[in-house]
């Protein structure tokens, strides 16, 4: 009878003796979990900051190689993931052109619209 009243107790009094074994174990999981979210939105941060700076340089390394060619792209439309339209400008003329993945054609040439504006204003 004694045994088993001891037992009782010591299973009472297991929480009391182990709380501030409790309170440092919950203190490491919210120091691990805070750590693991701020690891997380830098992790983030650093992608989004990638993709911006791919982009950017992309556009300027693009928009640089056109403008010092004879041969500019002037506007670039895609139609679906394998067709697109590119307007270009060859010597003065604007081109417009299709790509698709099994050929690459011209569709017609195209009128600026700074000619077509000032032929308006004339008549």
């Amino acid at each position: 009878m004694f045994k088993s009243y001891f037992a009782l107790f010591t299973l009472a009094m297991l929480p009391l003796l182990g709380e501030e074994e409790n309170i440092n174990a919950t203190a490491s999981y919210e120091y691990a979990f805070f750590k693991m979210l701020a690891t997380l939105a830098v992790l983030i941060l650093l992608f989004v900051l990638s993709i911006w700076l791919f982009r950017r340089l992309s556009q300027a390394r693009f928009g640089r190689l056109s403008s010092s060619k004879s041969i500019k792209i002037i506007e670039r439309r895609s139609l679906s993931p394998k067709s697109i339209l590119y307007l270009i400008e060859v010597s003065g003329k604007q081109i417009l052109i299709a790509e698709s993945q099994l050929e690459i054609c011209k569709i017609d040439e195209v009128t600026p619209r700074s000619t077509l504006l000032e032929s308006e204003i004339h008549q």
